[in-house]
């Protein structure tokens, strides 16, 4: 059976892009006005329908706020299951689930230039961002954080932070 689902986007605002979590069923929708919506569908045990009449619900419809700007980019990083935007104003957020519900994970402005692609690699510790104004810098979020984490440290200052975080290819 083919089943279609239409999900009503408030104030009928355009969407512009999506990506679906092809390991974890997530389904993440961007649009105007700095709306970012994800998705979850739950469509019987094991995903088998049996009738027309299944039940099918979404399991999550969470609308995630922290950009202001038309969404731009998507990228699922399926190894971390971690989500990461962007907006018409070069804003990046990395967004985690945490007890049920999507939350910022970590914000990067770069305000310069428009994102245009992103990229995890396989194992999700990097992730290649592509801009605008040609710009492509290699940024190792992971492995940072871990690292961080693992000499408790929690003194470094934020512009410290991004300055690590943004490494660029030359």
């Amino acid at each position: 059976y083919n089943l279609i689902f239409q999900i009503a986007i408030p104030n009928n605002t355009r969407l512009n892009c999506l990506a679906w979590s092809k390991d974890h069923g997530f389904i993440a929708c961007g649009g105007e006005d700095g709306l970012l919506k994800v998705l979850r569908l739950d469509s019987g045990k094991e995903g088998k329908l049996k009738g027309l009449a299944a039940p099918s619900n979404l399991s999550m419809n969470q609308t995630l706020d922290g950009h202001s700007g038309q969404i731009q980019v998507i990228s699922w990083n399926e190894s971390h299951q971690k989500l990461t935007t962007s907006d018409q104003y070069g804003l990046i957020i990395v967004w985690m689930l945490y007890k049920g519900s999507w939350c910022e994970e970590m914000i990067n402005n770069r305000n310069k230039s428009v994102v245009k692609g992103m990229a995890w690699n396989f194992d999700g510790q990097k992730i290649c961002i592509v801009y605008e104004d040609g710009e492509l810098p290699l940024t190792c979020f992971y492995a940072i954080i871990l690292e961080e984490k693992s000499k408790g440290s929690g003194d470094s200052s934020k512009e410290d932070k991004e300055e690590t975080y943004s490494k660029s290819l030359s």
